[in-house]
């Protein structure tokens, strides 16, 4: 499903955002 920079820099926002969450 990943194809392209844009959607790994996607993946990353909401892998931090979840972390943001549980903190």
């Amino acid at each position: 499903k990943i194809a392209g920079p844009c959607s790994t820099v996607v993946f990353e926002i909401n892998q931090r955002n979840r972390q943001n969450r549980d903190a």
